[in-house]
């Protein structure tokens, strides 16, 4: 293994562990898979729950090594010996909630009375990173206006986070796109798009969501599929063609589509730092759609924010199980941040806007983390 992918590594360039790095990893799995390590080896679950999925070593990997699904594979073959127990509480507490859509409805309504009694009691660990996910009380309300016609539907998919931690965003963006003259909609019978299961190695749970979600968009045959957050449109990207032909991710399509001259948008004279999440630069290969749209506000002020280690340290459930590896990742970025003092950070993942908020409320720092649509939803002017 040549080891080209070790120095675009963040956890590699944060520990400079072998064991740490993507063919430190490769290893370990060719490993397993012959028989020479254990699947109930406890550093070899160590190893591999740390790696954060920011699929870096894919994108420069000269031979196209498939590195998230081995990694997929090798995680569900050390939970058929060790279980899930080793994620902890409240990330196996998530993954039950987000697979069970009745429940996750239950969560969302109690959610914020709740998590105002919650943000009050002190808690540690991976306890405080799940309080975390409970949503804040919204600061806009978007008016949605009439579609001009319903002979242009278009679907949201939501996700299983939207609703309970990325309210804001959601109405923000069925804003925008009822603007544009869309008729939006959402799926009743959408699930989670299964991202979190499968990379948490269990692919039969996240098959199951697939399954459920390639029948959910059935009353408009042919509609668009907009999701809102780049981790759900990595996952989405995988299923099959009848559902990829028709999902992109929103700001990759309102980027590339024409807005009619009616959108027009208030100045803003702030500073807004732009993160990029790893599944929207190593995955969806897009690294132009949010400041396209950025610019399209006058007056504002964009800046994009370093990632020393070309990761901010989310990761899916290491948001929950390796917060301070994440902190660690995240701070010479806070430190940028303290510096430059932007007003706002804009990001189109969810579990990094969760994480980096955490840490820069943390700080002491007057910065919002929100998505791109939201800040185009509270400039938009009035018909």
């Amino acid at each position: 293994m040549c080891g080209l992918c070790l120095p675009h590594c963040p956890t590699y360039r944060q520990t400079e562990d072998e064991g740490d790095s993507p063919r430190g990893r490769i290893a370990l799995m060719l490993g397993l898979d012959q028989g020479r390590v254990e699947a109930d080896n406890e550093r070899l679950a160590y190893h591999l729950d740390r790696c954060l999925g920011c699929r870096a070593c894919e994108a420069m990997c000269p031979s196209h090594v498939p590195f998230m699904a081995l990694m997929d594979q090798a995680r569900a073959n050390v939970n058929r010996e060790q279980g899930m127990k080793r994620y902890g509480i409240p990330a196996n507490q998530l993954l039950d909630m987000v697979a069970a859509p009745g429940k996750l409805r239950l969560v969302s309504i109690v959610a914020g009375p709740l998590g105002f009694l919650l943000r009050h009691i002190p808690v540690r660990g991976s306890w405080s990173r799940a309080r975390d996910l409970i949503p804040k009380p919204i600061h806009h309300s978007f008016q949605t206006q009439d579609a001009i016609s319903k002979d242009r539907p278009i679907y949201l998919f939501t996700g299983c986070m939207g609703e309970l931690a990325d309210r804001e965003t959601l109405r923000a963006a069925e804003r925008l796109l009822s603007a544009m003259g869309y008729f939006v909609q959402r799926s009743k019978s959408a699930v989670c798009c299964g991202a979190m299961h499968r990379h948490a190695g269990q692919p039969g749970e996240a098959d199951t969501m697939l399954e459920k979600n390639l029948v959910a968009f059935d009353e408009y045959p042919g509609a668009p599929i907009l999701s809102v957050a780049t981790g759900c449109a990595a996952e989405l990207n995988g299923y099959p063609d009848s559902f990829v032909s028709r999902h992109s991710e929103i700001l990759s399509y309102l980027s590339s589509n024409e807005w009619t001259e009616a959108l027009q948008f208030s100045a803003m004279d702030e500073k807004v730092a732009i993160h990029l999440p790893c599944t929207q630069r190593n995955v969806l290969k897009d690294a132009t759609s949010t400041r396209s749209l950025m610019d399209r506000i006058p007056g504002i002020q964009l800046v994009d924010l370093p990632l020393s280690d070309g990761c901010c340290g989310a990761g899916g459930l290491n948001l929950l199980n390796q917060f301070e590896l994440g902190e660690s990742l995240f701070e010479h970025s806070l430190e940028w941040l303290k510096k430059e003092q932007p007003r706002y950070l804009v990001s189109a993942n969810i579990g990094c806007s969760l994480h980096m908020q955490a840490v820069i409320e943390q700080s002491g720092l007057d910065c919002e983390v929100v998505h791109p649509l939201t800040l185009l939803a509270r400039q938009l002017k009035s018909p």
